[in-house]
């Protein structure tokens, strides 16, 4: 219902999965792991499949020689996250999960996302809902707020579209600033648009959003 502001969102239960085929994805993994540099990994898993079942397939693809992008929620989460990805991207929610708690102020996001660096994550990308995103490494922690002109339809895909715009500056070779630039970017142009697709797209749109974005370092507690 774009003209009231509300976008309903029906996610259904996923098959039951066989430990047959379990084991042939695992497998399937870690060969798209010798010819790829990045894996995501995302999303809930199906119905009866073991939690640390996220956990496997992000050790699968890193013994392919690939680094991970890992985007979960509940239990699954918290397995995937003791396998250390290189990139895990939690929105607000997810990462008070992982905290036990309430994480309200930005400060405080960073403190959590700054403790997973710690824990051998190279790079958390915790996205803010409508209030923008932190991204935290052992280099530092910034935080980028959308840009001011923004135009909201629809949050559908905004947390999937941040994450695609990291890994294109990713692999462009991009600082941490311009990579969390391009993935605000990226998500300013997402929302733009009712549903999951992003006709949008194009690269004067990205700009345009990227020239815009504000980026301010955090100062981590010691």
């Amino acid at each position: 219902h774009p003209e009231r502001g509300v976008t309903d969102e029906h996610n259904g239960a996923g098959l039951a999965v066989c430990e047959e085929a379990r084991e042939a994805l695992l497998g399937q993994v870690e060969q798209l792991g010798e010819r790829h540099g990045w894996i995501v990994i995302s999303g809930s898993l199906p119905a009866g499949m073991p939690p640390g079942y996220a956990a496997q397939l992000i050790v699968a693809a890193r013994r392919g020689g690939a680094k991970v992008a890992f985007d979960s929620s509940g239990e699954a989460l918290r397995q995937g996250v003791l396998a250390r990805p290189e990139l895990l991207k939690p929105n607000r929610g997810e990462l008070e999960t992982l905290a036990g708690g309430p994480r309200r102020r930005i400060a405080e996001v960073e403190e959590v996302a700054a403790g997973l660096v710690s824990d051998g994550v190279e790079v958390v990308l915790a996205s803010l809902e409508g209030k923008g995103a932190v991204a935290a490494s052992v280099g530092g922690s910034f935080v980028a707020t959308p840009p001011p002109a923004l135009e909201v339809v629809s949050a559908v895909g905004a947390g999937d579209a941040l994450l695609a715009g990291y890994l294109v500056a990713e692999l462009a070779g991009g600082s941490l600033e311009g990579r969390l630039r391009l993935a605000m970017a990226y998500a300013a142009v997402a929302v733009g648009h009712l549903g999951s697709a992003c006709p949008g797209l194009a690269e004067a749109a990205v700009r345009g959003y990227s020239d815009t974005v504000e980026l301010s370092p955090l100062l981590r507690r010691c």
